[in-house]
């Protein structure tokens, strides 16, 4: 795939590609159903299906905890043209955005990455249309996110690819937008249901006819293009200019790589002077239990790490018992003010009758 930048005796001379240790042997290529027919009859090497459906090769870790793919000889690989295609791409991947297919570099390759986003992209050019044929025929050779990939193409509204500038490529840049109907049934569908617990979840119908009304804000949010995480807010139907802060996640495949930190900074810009937010976290001092109140607590200290303040506010709500948190970045609002907000509220969204016994304050204590 990258002729046109390196040739063979570099990569002949470095085998990187082929070699594995214990932080990136999740890398190593699957093959497809059709690839894996091939590749079987031309090695001794075994198999192995996983979940995503793709076959990979089973490698055993040395005594110097490298793992090396069985295919790799001393002229090279022994599949010849019968390599998986993500041999033949890497390393580049093909990663989803939210403007189509993008291609992305891995930080593995110590040549390519040396080389100029402007001189992968032209080098691969004329075989995008390859790219995107055989990926719209097998989704599964789209790869997730990662971070510290280097974003190299994009295309544009008409589907055109252009190359993106070096330092665009690599510096995390987040953005946001308000999703679609669709997208949040399918955000519901494919996370949330395994993001929360069942008696935190909102039903999904009540969800999209608060957001038709005006009622519920949802907003996805993106790094370099590549859908990332969420956060969804009801609107206070008392009309003082408060957001309750209903959900947030990081998608499965990013978390502990800083995104929810870099999420709520981006929404403190957002807000900035406009709104004030409110939410609730599980309260840690309503439990005995040392593992669950050392859970809660490390949740509650997260927020307040990031600009939050505990409101002293200790509240039952269907059920649960949280700790309701204040982020003051509107108009001022005192602690039973957001009591009654919290009140007109859930009568707002499930009726007197329903909300009837599911709301007590458990305690207000003054910070």
């Amino acid at each position: 795939m990258l002729r046109n930048i390196l040739k063979g005796e570099t990569c002949a001379g470095c085998r990187i590609c082929c070699i594995y240790d214990d932080s990136d042997v999740w890398d190593a290529p699957g093959f497809t159903e059709k690839e894996f027919s091939k590749a079987k009859d031309k090695t001794e090497a075994l198999f192995s299906q996983r979940d995503d459906g793709l076959y990979y090769l089973q490698m055993e870790k040395d005594s110097e905890g490298i793992y090396t793919c069985p295919c790799l000889s001393d002229k090279g690989c022994t599949l010849g043209e019968d390599k998986p295609f993500r041999c033949r791409l890497w390393p580049l991947y093909l990663i989803n955005t939210e403007h189509g297919l993008g291609i992305a570099l891995s930080p593995v390759c110590p040549e390519v990455w040396k080389r100029k986003s402007e001189d992968i992209f032209e080098g691969i050019r004329d075989q995008i249309p390859f790219l995107l044929e055989t990926a719209g025929e097998d989704p599964s050779l789209v790869e997730k996110w990662n971070p510290e990939y280097r974003m190299i193409a994009l295309p544009d509204e008409a589907g055109v690819y252009h190359y993106i500038p070096d330092e665009e490529g690599t510096e995390i840049h987040l953005h946001l937008r308000d999703m679609s109907v669709t997208e949040l049934q399918n955000l519901y569908k494919e996370e949330f249901v395994f993001d929360f617990p069942e008696d935190e979840l909102k039903k999904l119908d009540l969800m999209i006819d608060l957001k038709n009304q005006g009622k519920y804000v949802t907003y996805a949010f993106f790094d370099r293009g590549v859908y990332v995480g969420y956060a969804l807010f009801d609107i206070n139907p008392t009309g003082k200019k408060i957001y309750l802060f209903d959900y947030l996640g990081v998608t499965p495949s990013l978390r502990g790589k800083g995104y929810a930190t870099m999420i709520l900074d981006l929404i403190r810009a957002h807000f900035a002077g406009k709104v004030s937010l409110a939410g609730e976290v599980e309260d840690p001092f309503m439990t005995d239990d040392p593992e669950i109140k050392r859970d809660r607590e490390r949740l509650m200290n997260f927020y307040i790490t990031n600009g939050w303040q505990d409101t002293g506010i200790s509240m039952f709500l269907f059920d649960v018992d949280y700790r309701i948190l204040y982020y003051p970045s509107g108009e001022a609002i005192e602690p039973m003010e957001l009591v009654d907000y919290y009140r007109r509220h859930f009568i707002d969204m499930v009726g007197e009758e329903e909300f009837e016994g599911n709301m007590r304050i458990n305690s207000i204590t003054e910070i």
